[in-house]
């Protein structure tokens, strides 16, 4: 690559929201001899601007969105980042937006083969999300710390895990300024983790989702949640199929009741009385599910 290539590159990432820095680097890209990637990013650029608008100016314009298809069918490869090209399992899982990777999904394995070119890539993709397991997690985020800090999305099951190294202790060695969504299913070890004073609210500031299912969830971890304020920044909150009872739906339905964000308390099967759930219910209406 060239120091004006990259220059250009640097450019998009600086100003991600602006069509302009794409444009400009699409004429470079045409001026020397990749029309391919030149024409991608132009026709992406174009259909952002139309795919919200009314109907009709959609079905105007349906040749740029059957020309996207030519080219991602006859050109994918020539239009993912270098280093992707030649895996197949991650190209079925990822997609483009104004002409550059904005979103993918990875296993762990696939995570590891292209965290230094993930680390690297401008823009930044705007979701990538991490699918990790156990331990193994560990060594994801030990071996591949700048790569790490691109995830969005990340799903976790925190058993089995390694010795004297919980997983979530290794996901907040620092913050994660992009995580957004987190789905756990952990057991009750991960309270130290939860209830510490740099826990969730710090290395989440970010964070809109919480899943934590299918574990041993219980009114000890909702109360230490709420006492480090991390529940009040949550758009949705899910802690179906696990063991809080009623004092944490009474506290739940007390400290959360008045928050602007949340959209969505997900409490089905859990051990709650009627006298948890009518509290709820009073508290938040439609966005509580119970049942």
């Amino acid at each position: 690559m060239t120091a004006e290539e990259d220059a250009l590159l640097d450019g998009i990432a600086a100003e991600s929201a602006d069509d302009v820095p794409r444009l400009v680097y699409a004429d470079w890209l045409q001026d020397h001899d990749r029309d391919v990637f030149a024409e991608f990013i132009r026709i992406q650029c174009e259909i952002a601007k139309l795919e919200t608008g009314p109907r009709a100016i959609i079905e105007g314009n349906v040749h740029l969105w059957k020309r996207q298809q030519e080219l991602l069918d006859g050109y994918e490869a020539e239009l993912l980042p270098a280093g992707f090209e030649s895996m197949q399992s991650v190209r079925s899982k990822h997609r483009f937006h104004r002409g550059f990777l904005d979103e993918i999904d990875l296993e762990r394995e696939e995570f590891l083969s292209i965290a230094e070119v993930l680390a690297e890539l401008r823009p930044v993709p705007d979701r990538v999300a991490l699918r990790c397991f156990g331990g193994l997690l560990s060594m994801a985020v030990r071996d591949s710390q700048k790569a790490f800090g691109c995830v969005t999305t990340m799903e976790v099951d925190t058993e089995p895990y390694e010795a004297g190294f919980h997983p979530l202790d290794q996901l907040m060695l620092a913050p994660r300024p992009k995580l957004r969504i987190l789905k756990l299913r952990a057991d009750n070890s991960a309270l130290q983790v939860v209830a510490s004073p740099n826990g969730f609210a710090a290395a989440f500031p970010a964070m809109t989702q919480l899943h934590w299912t299918g574990g041993e969830v219980n009114d000890v971890v909702v109360f230490a949640l709420l006492n480090s304020g991390f529940l009040h920044q949550l758009e949705v909150i899910n802690f179906r199929h696990n063991a809080i009872g009623d004092q944490a739906a009474l506290e739940l339905a007390d400290r959360l009741s008045r928050s602007k964000k949340l959209r969505n308390l997900n409490l089905s099967n859990n051990p709650i009385t009627r006298v948890g759930q009518s509290a709820m219910l009073a508290a938040f209406g439609s966005r509580v599910d119970l049942f």
